[in-house]
């Protein structure tokens, strides 16, 4: 009669230590995940890098804008495009429809919709360069940030809002769900940021991100309500970093098997 094998045996604190490395690393960061862009990915885990573009809509002094750029802080030397969408009595409370899509080796385009108007603002070839100091097209991005922020602090501003609802993304696979993003001033919150990370370069394929944004405020303005009130998209590179509490659980595990090796070589 044939033996049958003997079981695998780890003898060594390495040979466990390796087994539960690889076991924690698929639970933090499971097979369908590593495939797909994570939307609303947990903001501790993500270290924001280099911005490859900037699009934002917002309430300046007199108006409404919408405006293209290639830096973490709009300046105009690195606004690509901006256009006045309206005054605030006309916008004030206004439902936009916007989208943003990329097309690999052509660039931006940043469009917001309602009824009787359309407005778009791009970034495409052949403008290779733009902005100062002067960014590439083609810069590689694996995450997407989208930040919402009401906080409009003039006396004669009493009440300011931004909602960003019925958010979508096509292009790529996804993982997870987006959440609405409501911003308040004063009741609060007034600023809410949302990350979607993905492992692959977002730069190599066309995708289209869009939804609903909604702003208003009450009150009137004395000409100092400039950037209170806004929606930010940026493209960028960023970094996973582990938890905290994963960290931890990984570490401590590490010690407890080092331990009993240790008790069993005894």
């Amino acid at each position: 009669m044939m033996r049958g094998k003997k079981p695998l045996r780890l003898r060594t604190p390495a040979g466990v230590i390796a087994i539960l490395g690889l076991c924690l690393f698929g639970w933090l960061f499971p097979a369908e995940s590593l495939a797909d862009l994570v939307l609303n990915a947990d903001p501790a885990a993500v270290q924001a890098g280099a911005v490859a573009y900037h699009m934002r809509y917002r309430v300046s002094n007199r108006n409404w804008d919408q405006m293209i750029g290639t830096s973490n802080e709009v300046t105009y030397g690195t606004i690509v495009q901006d256009v006045n969408v309206g005054n605030h009595t006309d916008l004030n409370n206004v439902i936009w429809d916007f989208s943003v899509s990329y097309s690999t080796g052509i660039g931006y385009t940043y469009t917001l919709s309602r009824t009787g108007q359309t407005s778009t603002v791009q970034w495409t070839a052949p403008y290779v360069y733009q902005g100062n100091p002067p960014v590439s097209q083609l810069r590689s991005f694996n995450a997407i940030e989208l930040y919402a922020h009401a906080n409009a602090s003039t006396p004669p501003v009493s009440s300011a809002y931004i909602s960003i609802t019925d958010l979508a993304f096509t292009g790529h696979g996804t993982s997870g769900s987006f959440v609405n993003m409501n911003a308040a001033w004063p009741a609060g919150p007034t600023g809410l940021t949302q990350w979607l990370v993905a492992d692959t370069d977002l730069s190599l394929i066309d995708w289209t991100l869009s939804g609903k944004v909604q702003a208003g405020f009450t009150g009137y303005t004395s000409g100092n309500i400039d950037e209170r009130i806004k929606f930010d998209i940026k493209t960028l590179e960023a970094t996973v970093v582990p938890i905290p509490g994963a960290v931890w659980l990984l570490g401590s595990g590490l010690i407890g098997l080092i331990g009993i090796a240790r008790r069993r070589r005894k």
